[in-house]
């Protein structure tokens, strides 16, 4: 799978599961199913790495800056463009969807 990716951000979380492993999380601006972005997954140790979310311009598209992880365990971030005027959303995303 190849993937174009224009800016990467990662963040390490750990995952709240009895092995307690941890997950690297980022996103990249461009790429994925449609081109506006993804959030993708990967184990502490590089492998695994997969597309757990492709952004739509109708919910927001091109992430940009740094996301972090929320006491919830919920990842956010903001993107580009999307919303009201194609200004730019703020997003959640639930990584127990994956997880589990």
């Amino acid at each position: 799978m190849k993937l174009k990716l224009l800016s990467i951000i990662l963040l390490a979380v750990t995952s709240l599961s009895l092995n307690a492993q941890t997950k690297l999380w980022g996103t990249s601006y461009s790429g994925g199913a449609t081109g506006q972005g993804t959030i993708f997954s990967a184990d502490a140790d590089g492998t695994n790495l997969h597309t757990v979310y492709n952004f739509i311009n109708a919910t927001g598209a091109m992430p940009v800056g740094r996301i972090c992880q929320a006491s919830n365990g919920s990842l956010y971030g903001c993107t580009e463009l999307g919303g009201y005027g194609d200004s730019c959303v703020s997003f959640r995303y639930d990584i127990s969807t994956v997880l589990s």
